[in-house]
């Protein structure tokens, strides 16, 4: 389902850089797609104990790749705020990316839980706003201000990963 989700985007990419009103529909439908797959994935791999090392991979990847494909997507079709966000979501997942190694590396024997409550709730926040822009063209003053509360939302899972982050660290010496 992962794999799917990725495979999604290009095709998300094509029909929203034309356009057209009809094509805003469906990519709006490809995004609710993209999230119950999403989570239609986690539970299957958890219900059915079918969890694996590369789906622990591929499941963030195809939210990261999704979140920041329809950010800039939208960004590069007029959204111009949505830069803001695009940027904040690729400096957030390099510096997670680099956490990551840096756990995997010195704490190998010990893992921590791959995703939290908060960062569940900026992915959903953050598709339920996108989907919203997909779907009704908001003017500048509501752009800005949805793209702020996708930024925060943003930053806040990001600041609490890395009290995870100093957390595990700090239990695991």
């Amino acid at each position: 389902l992962s794999v799917f989700r990725i495979l999604l985007l290009p095709i998300f990419v094509a029909l929203y850089m034309t356009l057209e009103p009809q094509n805003r529909f469906i990519c709006a439908i490809i995004l609710v797609i993209s999230g119950i797959t999403d989570v239609a994935d986690g539970f299957i791999a958890r219900q059915f104990n079918m969890v694996t090392q590369l789906g622990k991979i591929l499941d963030p990847l195809a939210d990261k790749l999704t979140l920041f494909t329809v950010a800039l997507t939208l960004a590069c079709s007029g959204y111009k705020y949505l830069f803001l966000l695009a940027a904040v979501l690729f400096v957030k997942e390099i510096l997670m990316l680099c956490g990551g190694v840096i756990l995997e590396r010195h704490y190998n024997d010990n893992k921590m839980e791959s995703s939290k409550w908060f960062g569940k709730f900026a992915t959903a926040l953050l598709y339920i706003v996108m989907f919203g822009m997909i779907l009704i063209e908001v003017n500048e003053t509501l752009e800005v201000i949805m793209s702020i509360v996708m930024c925060f939302a943003a930053i806040f899972a990001f600041v609490m990963y890395i009290k995870v982050f100093f957390d595990f660290r700090k239990e695991n010496k």
